[in-house]
């Protein structure tokens, strides 16, 4: 017959009880893997936390296997649950068990007294563990929606902060949309204009070349004319007046 693994602890402080049912149970309860089933005994306040967990775990209730009886037959709390303990093992036929270090020794001794063997091996459940998932803890998140003092609410104030935060960035945005528009339009402007200019320069230049030619023209005609008038001057000054001057008449005696 094999052997059957069995932890007794609440997930809170069992790390081989956490690896099997990562949630968090603070009441310790029996848990056992035996012949491909996984068995936890536990009430009913923790069946729909485990079955979140893994639908696959299988539920014996402490009260169908006596507990309510042995309370009210006197027997102490933790009794009563070590007496359910031996009785679900009983119920799946275990007659082997291994169990790691912390495993508590009142319920190994009361499976021991059935005849159950309990063997400790720390070994086996160590290597359970070595294939490492993350850190699975169950944390509990608490989101504080508003926080409202006189009238005042702190949410209200921040979202119409975040709201007008968003109408100046809009703000912002078709300033800065127009300015790139304007931009754009003097840039086509300038660079039509420049264009324009490129295009009418050769047109400037062939025009300006022939009043340049004509200024040329006449200055070296105006050199000539020069010398022409001068030598017409001097010609002129050369030739003496040839009329005698006139002489006054005398007046005759009457």
């Amino acid at each position: 017959m094999a052997r059957a693994l069995m932890i007794y602890a609440d997930s809170d402080r069992s790390m081989d009880l956490f690896h099997a049912i990562p949630r968090a149970i603070t009441d310790p309860f029996l848990y056992v893997e035996h012949e491909g089933r996984r068995v936890a005994v536990v009430g009913h306040i923790d069946v729909q936390t485990i079955h979140e967990t893994d639908p696959a775990v299988e539920i014996l209730d402490p009260f169908a296997l006596g507990r309510k009886a042995l309370l009210e037959a006197g027997m102490d709390y933790w009794s009563g649950d070590f007496e359910v303990c031996a009785r679900a093992v009983a119920k799946l036929g275990i007659r082997e068990a291994l169990v790691s270090w912390d495993f508590p020794a009142a319920v190994a001794d009361r499976l021991r007294a059935d005849g159950v063997d309990v063997l400790v091996d720390h070994r086996a459940f160590q290597a359970r563990r070595r294939v490492k998932k993350g850190h699975r803890q169950e944390l509990t998140v608490l989101r504080i929606a508003d926080i409202k003092f006189n009238g005042k609410s702190a949410a209200e104030q921040v979202r119409k902060a975040e709201a007008d935060a968003k109408s100046e960035r809009q703000r912002v945005e078709e300033a800065a949309a127009k300015q790139a528009a304007a931009d754009a339009a003097l840039a086509a402007k300038l660079q039509q204009r420049d264009t324009k200019a490129a295009d009418e320069a050769p047109k400037k230049g062939r025009a300006s070349a022939k009043p340049e030619a004509k200024a040329a023209s006449t200055a070296k005609a105006a050199p000539k004319t020069s010398r022409a008038k001068a030598a017409d001057t001097k010609s002129d000054t050369k030739k003496p007046d040839t009329k005698p001057a006139s002489r006054p008449r005398a007046k005759k005696d009457e």
